[in-house]
């Protein structure tokens, strides 16, 4: 699905106001400005819960558009933006945004290209989140100094890199 299929999906949605579960993995959406304000809008308006963009296109442009939809949205349990080409440049603002998702207990944000300032900047912001409880962070691209970085930061959270259904 592009982001036009998206696009076009989005109003069926907005009626689906208990909507709890969204799943959109391997959809190669990238998320431009326009569709990542639409979808950001779909969460707030449905109070979803939990969201899968897993194995797509967004980037550090289009996860900084979601993040301010993140930042706003308390209903929130758990997100997965595996596979998605973010970097460090994303992360900060994903992280910082992530923050305010007091109920977030699961993050999934493996197989990206955060590198040891990404997991930084992410443990860093995360540290302090007292929900949390599941964060899948491998496949980075992170040191051994990234790794013991990260894990000085979250000594709360529980630090789980096995396979799942991201």
């Amino acid at each position: 699905m592009s982001d036009g299929g998206l696009l076009a999906l989005l109003p069926g949605l907005k009626q689906c106001l208990n909507l709890h579960t969204l799943s959109l993995n391997m959809n190669h959406l990238v998320l431009h400005q326009e569709c990542a304000v639409a979808f950001g809008n779909l969460m707030m308006e449905t109070q979803c819960a939990r969201v899968t963009l897993a194995h797509n296109i967004i980037g550090d442009i289009a996860i900084r558009h979601l993040a301010s939809h993140f930042r706003e949205n308390h209903h929130l349990e758990a997100l997965s933006v595996s596979e998605n080409r973010i970097s460090a440049e994303g992360s900060g603002p994903l992280a910082a945004a992530l923050l305010k998702c007091k109920v977030l207990r699961e993050f999934s944000i493996r197989g990206n290209l955060l590198g040891d300032k990404g997991a930084e900047e992410l443990g860093g912001c995360l540290a302090s989140h007292g929900a949390l409880r599941r964060l899948l962070i491998g496949q980075n691209s992170m040191s051994m100094d990234g790794v013991q970085a990260l894990m000085v930061t979250l000594v709360d959270c529980i630090i789980d890199d096995r396979e799942d259904d991201d």
